[in-house]
């Protein structure tokens, strides 16, 4: 049963990282990574706003519309990040809790999104903004692994981190992996 529940933890992961909320989007003007006032007061009333000690961390992604060669996209939408970031922690927000900052470059267009050609290009300029909240993971997700678990239980993993911007595990990951190993090798069927 209880290899059930760990092998449960290892497929939920994924799931769990995804429990992310959308709070906002800051809009770019085309070839620009400099933000507006009315951009930037949106930033601004969210870091005024937000009850820091409820938030587990803060994700950053830059987009890009579809002009331009992908390096270059790939640099704006970097620079875009960048900014946000930089009035986050300006006016007080916790750079510690910024864990993802990340520029995708540009977002392709398609028949489906409706709308003018424009009107869709100047949406995909653009950087989100995503929320991870403390303890939004729910009943029956456990942090660490417990004397008895529920067929269900869900295990968060903590300490599993990988190289900046590589899919390389850290030293300190792989013993971590290496530990649950031995505890799953020794569970009886």
């Amino acid at each position: 049963m209880l290899k059930f529940v760990l092998i449960t933890a290892f497929f939920s992961f994924g799931t769990l990282c995804a429990q992310e909320k959308k709070i906002g989007t800051v809009y770019f003007e085309f070839d620009k990574y400099s933000i507006d006032a009315v951009q930037e007061q949106m930033v601004v009333g969210f870091v005024r706003k937000i009850d820091t000690t409820s938030v587990e961390s803060i994700q950053i992604y830059g987009y890009c519309d579809d002009r331009g060669n992908d390096d270059y996209n790939l640099k704006l939408s970097e620079k875009r990040v960048n900014a946000v970031k930089s009035i986050l922690v300006s006016n007080g927000f916790n750079k510690n809790k910024i864990l993802i900052i990340e520029g995708k470059g540009r977002v392709l267009l398609d028949e489906y999104s409706g709308g003018s050609l424009e009107d869709i290009r100047s949406k995909n300029r653009r950087v989100d903004l995503l929320i991870v909240k403390k303890n939004s993971f729910g009943k029956g997700i456990y942090t660490s692994f417990q004397d008895q678990h529920e067929v269900g239980d869900r295990i968060y993993l903590e300490n599993i981190f990988f190289e900046l911007g590589s899919s390389t595990l850290t030293l300190a990951s792989q013993k971590e992996l290496d530990k649950i190993a031995g505890i799953l090798q020794k569970i009886k069927v």
